[in-house]
């Protein structure tokens, strides 16, 4: 149906970013768009792209606002923060044009974006090293306005995305994609002062804010600081590149790295079985009538009711009081000494299910924290490895010349 259009398979999958690069290095045009395959694009969707781009000359990247298949909206710009995330402008929130304006914005969506071949030719497309997914879209727009091109959201180019991401994804190797990528790009882009004085605080708060049931953060951000200390010599390229840094200085990256490594939340680390006792209502309700107490005689005889009441209590006064008393009073001490034995009681169970509890997090903590540990061993040999097939591989290219009498 449509000639024009070129089709390319690639061999295997690259990757979000990989096969944009293929494409964007195959396309002719003065402006390369990039739209996802889960898109329904709306009317001038495209033409807002293109004019934005023919008015705005010092505009480098467009982008659009991206909305949910019930109106609300996914994307109206991108903001990053001090720990290199990003989060979209509008987010879930009913569409009402309160984001119909275009805006500057430190990233637009590449479910939808539109740059120029000049800014393309400049900044390259993106990154290999955010394979598969996650914050490469970010980092090519941080490229972009590094290069000195501004970077806006346009509100009339609208569309519907249906979005399947593994932005959903839970498990140990996803949560570990997001956050190598959201530590590369922070290695990538921050200044030494902007690692120093932003990225290291707002992260060691980040992570001494875990409680329980944290630990499988912990040892994925653990395991993706590892990463990029593995990493430093590319980190210490493109920060050159970037931030015009001396390679040497890539020393503060490696501190930065070493340091947040060292950072365990006490309440990962240490058992915190609780002090305070826990209200036994039961219990409570039933101390008052743990004192047994005389009951009144009482007559309800018309007229000389009173008179029998009284003669009755002078009867039990001389025949049975002497005797019944020091028996209640026997029972009321004997029931409150048994409450206070069964309260004591409950409170050492209490504690002693506090004790399990925590136990069982500090369990769960070290099982975690020895799964990354192995991780990162067999990370460190996969690394090992390849360095050592590198140096065998640059032995075997030398020819050495010897002296044949010299065998």
């Amino acid at each position: 149906n449509h000639p024009s259009v070129r089709l390319i398979r690639n061999a295997e999958n690259l990757g979000f970013g990989g096969a944009c690069n293929i494409g964007l290095a195959q396309a002719k045009g003065d402006i390369l768009v990039l739209l996802n395959q889960d898109t329904v694009v709306q009317p001038h969707w495209l033409s807002a792209l293109v004019t934005t781009l023919a008015k705005e000359t010092d505009v480098g990247i467009v982008g659009s606002k991206a909305l949910y298949a019930n109106g609300t909206i996914q994307h109206a710009g991108g903001i990053v923060d001090a720990q290199g995330g990003g989060s979209h402008l509008g987010y879930r929130q009913v569409d009402q044009g309160q984001f119909d304006r275009l805006i500057d914005v430190d990233y637009v969506t590449g479910a939808s974006l539109a740059l120029r071949r000049k800014t393309y030719e400049q900044i390259g497309g993106f990154d290999p090293g955010f394979h598969p997914a996650y914050l490469e879209d970010v980092d090519l727009c941080w490229r972009a306005r590094a290069a000195g091109w501004r970077v806006v959201y346009v509100p009339q180019s609208v569309l519907i995305h249906n979005e399947r991401s593994m932005a959903a994804v839970s498990t140990y190797d996803g949560m570990l994609i997001y956050h190598r990528h959201r530590l590369r790009f922070v290695c990538k882009h921050w200044s030494a002062e902007q690692l120093r004085d932003q990225f290291l605080p707002a992260e060691t708060a980040w992570l001494n804010s875990f409680g329980l049931g944290g630990e499988r953060l912990l040892a994925v951000t653990h395991h993706a600081y590892l990463h990029q200390l593995l990493n430093l010599g590319e980190l210490a390229t493109w920060r050159q590149r970037l931030l015009g840094e001396a390679p040497e200085a890539i020393t503060t990256v490696a501190q930065t790295l070493l340091t947040l490594r060292t950072v365990y939340p006490k309440a990962l680390t240490a058992v915190q079985a609780r002090e305070e006792i826990m209200p036994l209502v039961p219990m409570e309700k039933a101390r008052p009538f743990a004192e047994i107490r005389e009951q009144p005689f009482r007559s309800d005889a018309p007229l000389i009711g009173s008179w029998i009441a009284a003669f009755r209590r002078q009867w039990n006064r001389v025949s049975t009081e002497w005797y019944v008393k020091p028996m209640i009073r026997q029972q009321s001490h004997f029931n409150t000494l048994l409450l206070d034995a069964l309260q004591q009681s409950h409170h050492q169970q209490h504690k002693a299910e506090d004790r399990t509890a925590a136990l069982a997090a500090v369990t769960n903590v070290l099982a975690e924290y020895l799964a990354g540990q192995e991780r990162e061993i067999s990370t460190l040999s996969q690394e090992l490895a390849a360095i050592k097939r590198q140096l065998a591989e640059e032995k075997s290219g030398y020819e050495v010349e010897r002296d044949p009498g010299e065998a």
